[in-house]
């Protein structure tokens, strides 16, 4: 699967007057969402089956978009900055499948290790404020529950700048931290975006089904098909 990026430029600048994201184009001619995450994290998410997946999510935005078009059963976005929420709102307008909140203290913003309980979801991404005690209940919760119920996926973004997050997750010795270092949509620069991977989990069966043998194309690489004996 090859991206290919048009007008959009790298670098963050301010909100742009019409809500949007940048968006990838890959071989099918279909336009989808790019989330905030560095290439290497984005290609393997795309190689993976999301439809049915339960989202909870510290921190909107093009993440946000891209899980809501993706078929998911449901996504729970968390945000807490007033002007932020207001414009992802504007971009999924249309979705059907999220419950998007706007948390104004850190007690509304960080789920509880029994509100993720009662949600039960599949994947969880830490891209927001609270980092450490989004991880923090994000252990407490998985501790509290049998393996087999845990999420088959918890997405760190920043984690190289974000130690002590990283350092709590690294405690679920049930899971595999695989970090994606390399660049991403916006910035000019390389981070790390992190994927704590529990394989043995009900919903980590639903989430891998679709994981491809070969490798699929590079984002931003060159269209080729090179001879069987190459």
């Amino acid at each position: 699967m090859k991206i290919l990026f048009g007008k959009s430029s790298l670098g963050w600048k301010k909100l742009p007057s019409k809500p949007g994201f940048i968006s990838g184009k890959i071989f099918s001619n279909e336009f989808i969402s790019l989330p905030w995450f560095t290439y290497p994290a984005i290609s393997q998410l795309l190689r993976w089956s999301l439809t049915d997946q339960v989202i909870v999510e510290y921190g909107s935005g093009s993440s946000t978009k891209f899980f809501c078009d993706q078929d998911t059963k449901f996504v729970y976005s968390q945000e807490d900055n007033p002007q932020w929420f207001d414009y992802v709102k504007k971009t999924i307008a249309n979705a059907k499948n999220i419950k998007y909140k706007l948390a104004k203290s850190k007690s509304e913003y960080v789920f509880s290790p029994a509100d993720l309980n009662k949600i039960k979801p599949s994947i969880i991404l830490i891209d927001g404020s609270h980092r450490a005690d989004c991880a923090t209940s994000t252990l407490e919760y998985i501790l509290s529950i049998p393996n087999s119920k845990s999420p088959a996926l918890i997405i760190l973004d920043n984690s190289d700048w974000f130690k002590k997050p990283y350092e709590i997750l690294l405690r679920l010795n049930q899971y595999i931290a695989i970090d994606f270092y390399g660049y991403g949509p916006y910035n000019t620069y390389s981070w790390c975006t992190t994927f704590f991977v529990n394989s043995s989990s009900f919903a980590s069966e639903a989430l891998f089904k679709s994981n491809k043998s070969i490798a699929a194309p590079a984002i931003n690489g060159i269209n080729t098909t090179l001879s069987a004996d190459a």
